[in-house]
């Protein structure tokens, strides 16, 4: 049955809908009838998922149904789509199919979703895009992030640099993780109140222990933050 006409980059997407994520369904026209569910199995032609409870009754979709999905996936952020229900399976574990959809909608249009969230950053100035890691005594600036991804970062901070210049830049996720890696700035400019420099810096280098550390808190972050907006 295939993919129904998802185009390449869509089953990319649908690729990486993964069992045990998170997931609202809505059926289809009336928004007021809204309901978290839990996947419980992907396929090229359907995924399945825990039947919806409403207090404490399992949500009846009739078959042919059209309902609304939003879910969060890890490498692209928030998706939804429309689909309908295939059927419902009341033996044992309840579970619902839905047909895979025609196509996705991504909420962010990026190459890389995009987390909205502040963490500190210091950032000294290099020399180049094939500079080695800085050992000398440059001087060291503070920042934080206005936003993050697997790309890159928008930083707010105490010194401006010239588009194309190049960054070591290390990342303070938590009390427990920080990120090093080398960035270069794409935009420049100053705040709107003009105290701070804000700078759009894509990443050019980073070991890839770092990149999964990234990866991870980003798709954990992100998860949290569509899950809370959704109780």
């Amino acid at each position: 049955m295939g993919f129904f006409g998802l185009s390449k980059s869509e089953r990319a997407v649908w690729s990486r809908i993964s069992p045990g994520e998170k997931l609202r369904i809505t059926l289809a026209g009336n928004p007021v009838e809204s309901y978290p569910s839990e996947i419980v199995s992907v396929k090229s032609s359907e995924i399945s998922i825990q039947t919806p409870v409403k207090k404490t009754s399992f949500v009846e979709l009739p078959k042919n149904a059209e309902v609304d999905v939003d879910l969060f996936t890890p490498d692209f952020g928030k998706i939804s789509f429309r689909t309908r229900v295939r059927e419902q399976n009341w033996s044992g574990k309840k579970v619902t199919k839905l047909a895979c959809p025609r196509t996705l909608q991504r909420t962010q249009m990026r190459a890389y979703y995009r987390l909205d969230i502040i963490r500190d950053v210091e950032y000294i100035i290099a020399e180049g895009k094939g500079a080695k890691k800085n050992t000398g005594k440059r001087p060291v600036f503070f920042g934080l992030t206005r936003d993050i991804s697997e790309g890159g970062i928008q930083l707010i901070g105490n010194k401006g640099v010239p588009a194309g210049t190049f960054l070591w830049l290390k990342i303070k996720l938590s009390e427990r993780y920080s990120v090093r890696g080398l960035g270069q700035v794409l935009r420049a400019g100053r705040t709107q109140n003009q105290s701070k420099y804000s700078l759009g810096i894509k990443f050019v280098k980073m070991e890839q222990e770092d990149k999964e550390i990234l990866r991870r808190f980003i798709f954990s972050k992100g998860r949290e933050s569509f899950q809370g907006r959704n109780r």
